[in-house]
């Protein structure tokens, strides 16, 4: 049996998609979650390039979707419906989470969603609970990328785009692995002889270069993939939720190890605005939908 607080309401908005370049609320019943899962209230949800790309098309071309589909990734609020035997949050719980499968029609930009468990981590404590929002995503990429390279402590790695919301935490965590970090912004010249490349900028081949025969490379999306050569290990990370994961990354938030940015916030109703932000590039830190 489902155990939550008693609704105020069994209906909620999202923001949708037709996948035709524009985007619309709808109201829609309110999410059940299942066994193994909590649904959030939403206080603040990101927009991610991956949302634009959702907008014009993207989940439509590949087959995943024919109608309209929500859209978002990541996302902070507040628990308010557990699914049966779920005892590891609590009703009124403030969280975290991240919407990291193709598959649902129901994500995160809207007043609330449904999350497996191992999605989902309590948020870091003396931080505002939208702030939160930006950790989740960007901070499980940067991650799972430094993983990917598998770097030793004293080894040297370079990450473009290291003023942006990936880049700045994979500078971060590298730093806490005991690596070498050389951060390069748009513009800036690129070193040689580096052990890894994490290109969080997707500047693609010509970071390349900058590794060292046998290195690696890890690029944040498939299309900044490039070619190996010179022995160079290349692969693109494709985030996903591990248990404990998250609650790891919020644990270094509350720390004061991973600094959190909210460039802008706006309303859900101004969804086109918010995407339009996006889209113009240059930000330092997440756009946040309040709803």
């Amino acid at each position: 049996m489902t155990s939550t607080t008693a609704p105020t309401t069994t209906t909620f908005r999202r923001l949708v998609t037709a996948g035709d370049g524009t985007l619309s609320t709808e109201t829609a019943a309110l999410p059940e979650p299942g066994p193994g899962e909590v649904r959030i209230r939403v206080r603040a949800a990101g927009i991610t390039p991956a949302d634009l790309g959702v907008r014009d098309g993207f989940f439509h071309q590949i087959g995943l979707a024919t109608g309209s589909v929500g859209l978002g990734w990541d996302l902070a609020g507040t628990v308010d419906a557990l699914g049966p035997d779920v005892d590891a949050f609590a009703v009124g719980d403030e969280v975290l989470g991240v919407h990291d499968s193709f598959d649902a029609a129901v994500r995160g930009q809207g007043e609330a969603v449904v999350l497996p468990l191992r999605a989902v981590a309590l948020a870091p404590e003396g931080v505002p609970l939208d702030a939160a929002a930006t950790l989740s995503l960007n901070a499980l990429t940067a991650k799972q990328s430094l993983d990917l390279l598998a770097l030793e402590p004293g080894q040297t790695l370079l990450v473009t785009g290291a003023r942006g919301s990936v880049g700045g935490f994979a500078v971060e965590l590298a730093r806490l692995r005991g690596l070498e970090v050389v951060a390069v912004g748009r513009g800036d010249a690129l070193p040689t002889g580096v052990d890894g490349a994490l290109d969080a900028a997707a500047v693609g081949a010509d970071v390349l270069v900058a590794v060292r025969d046998g290195g690696a490379f890890v690029a944040v999306k498939d299309p900044a993939e490039p070619p190996a050569e010179r022995g160079i290990r290349v692969t693109t990370v494709h985030t996903y939720a591990q248990p404990g994961e998250l609650a790891e990354l919020s644990r270094l938030a509350q720390e004061g190890r991973l600094t959190l940015h909210v460039a802008e916030r706006f309303g859900l109703d101004e969804a086109d605005a918010a995407y339009a932000r996006v889209a113009e590039g240059g930000l330092r830190g997440r756009v946040l939908l309040v709803p």
